[in-house]
């Protein structure tokens, strides 16, 4: 399988592009991957039909598929496609923007292929440790509260239960534990000299390490394996979280988009994992809870947040990391969590600030090398029929009173047709990689009697509003994985 990746992308915007010439680009993947050489009307979405045969049905020998064929309103503007289209509601309630730049790879074919996650083993932490703490000394990082840090949790939670907004939120039994844990706490700990190692647990594994950093306090080491995956690294307690899309540089960082993408390029060479993508830049602010426990952003102290997942025979898995729970099926809602690959970093001028490493994944086998796609116009059409059914049943639903929609805008920025992996029927923990097309929009909806109408609120960050079987138009819903 190939793992290069034919694609360029406007990081600073968080758009992806679509090339016409790709000689740069390629140049630019070869160039990384040399770096890295010296460090070691069928559905076939789960619960409809076979999965497997019916991906061989839809196999197709001559070439791959042009998505883009007899399509007239994807427009391509000097070195992008743009797709542009309004609707607007009968009641002037509903609005539909589309002014989206249009994500397609440049592959001869788009192929289907069988995974499955990988659990961490000693020989990932082994790496994860000696690329972030070096050979500084690695101590227990199960390190027990000491009484001075459970009484400021024990003020903290009684002034939080004291407020008649909080108060049901923080109930008694949780007061109580915390001032029996205070009665035999320390005063102070004594830090335990280790040997890094996943510890066995009754649900899985996990591993809790530190060492003292640079500056003050300490970098952590922490991850488990119970289901899902997870494996990650924190500088000197730094508190950031993923805000906003990356449209301007972050606050008080002096160092470029390129800059960071260079610097988490370097963390995955050394890392052996070359066949990754940057899916998406955003923009993350430090954060941190004030006296009752309240979150707090701090948008002066941000840094990137850059995250990358897997290459399947040169198209990557989108990233989304909010999306809508809708679907075809007709089957119970209930699924198991599909567990996501996915490497972040949270980088600013010191370098790396936080590192996450989530659900490694391994291919198995390729079911098709050479699938059929439905045309971009007919997932237009599609997501057109989805979308004013979505909007005619808001206007239903919410109808009158204080709780009547006054205004829902949906403004569609972004379209990608990427991969996506699906649970298979009946086969437990077998998954199947396909091509989907994501719909990446920003929202804004008021209420009749609604206090914070116009008040600026933080909007969902790589939201994608619908996700579409690109084989066979089905509505995937992206929470059940299927």
């Amino acid at each position: 399988m190939k793992n290069d990746t034919k694609y360029q992308i406007t990081a600073a915007k968080n758009r992806f592009i679509l090339k016409k010439s790709l000689s740069i680009v390629l140049l630019a993947v070869l160039v990384f991957m040399a770096a890295c050489q010296p460090t070691p009307e069928e559905n076939i979405v789960v619960g409809k039909s076979d999965v497997e045969q019916a991906i061989i049905d839809k196999t197709i020998d001559e070439q791959g598929s042009d998505v883009l064929e007899g399509n007239a309103s994807a427009v391509a503007e000097g070195d992008r496609l743009v797709w542009q289209d309004q609707y607007l509601g009968s009641e002037g309630i509903f609005v539909l923007n589309i002014d989206a730049n249009v994500y397609i790879p440049d592959v001869g074919a788009y192929t289907v292929v069988r995974i499955k996650p990988v659990s961490f083993t000693e020989e990932h932490l082994k790496k994860v440790v000696d690329l972030f703490f070096g050979d500084r000394p690695i101590y227990n990082g199960d390190v027990p509260s000491t009484k001075e840090e459970l009484e400021a949790a024990i003020v903290s939670a009684k002034l939080r239960k004291s407020t008649e907004q909080d108060g049901m939120r923080m109930s008694d039994d949780y007061i109580k534990k915390l001032e029996q844990d205070y009665l035999n706490a320390p005063d102070h700990v004594e830090l335990e000299l280790i040997e890094p190692q996943w510890i066995k647990t009754s649900a899985g594994k996990e591993v809790s390490i530190m060492a003292q950093s640079n500056k003050s306090g300490y970098d952590r080491i922490t991850g488990g394996v119970n289901g899902e995956s997870n494996l990650s690294m924190t500088k000197h307690n730094a508190t950031y979280t993923l805000t906003a899309d990356l449209v301007n540089q972050p606050h008080g960082v002096a160092m470029s988009i390129d800059d960071a993408e260079a610097v988490a390029a370097n963390v995955l060479c050394q890392l052996g994992l070359t066949n990754m993508h940057m899916a998406g830049a955003f923009t993350g602010s430090e954060f941190n809870f004030n006296e009752m426990s309240q979150l707090e952003y701090n948008d002066n102290n941000q840094c990137y947040v850059l995250c990358f997942t897997r290459v399947i025979d040169g198209i990557p898995l989108t990233y989304v990391r909010q999306s809508d729970g809708e679907t075809d099926s007709e089957e119970p809602v209930y699924a198991p969590s599909i567990p996501k690959e996915c490497i972040t970093f949270f980088i600013n001028d010191s370098g790396v600030i936080k590192f996450e490493w989530c659900n490694p994944y391994e291919e198995i086998e390729t079911i098709s090398e050479n699938i059929a796609l439905l045309s971009f116009e007919e997932i237009q059409a599609i997501f057109m029929k989805h979308m004013i059914m979505r909007g005619d049943e808001i206007a239903k639903y919410y109808g009158k009173g204080k709780y009547e929609v006054i205004s829902d805008v949906i403004n569609v920025y972004k379209v990608t047709l990427g991969m996506m992996v699906i649970a298979e029927k009946n086969k437990p923990s077998s998954y199947i990689c396909i091509p989907v097309w994501d719909f990446f929009v920003t929202t804004h909806r008021e209420y009749k009697e609604d206090p914070f109408n116009g008040v600026p609120r933080r909007p969902r960050v790589a939201y994608s509003i619908l996700t579409i079987n690109a084989i066979d138009g089905s509505i995937i819903n992206r929470n059940l994985g299927y």
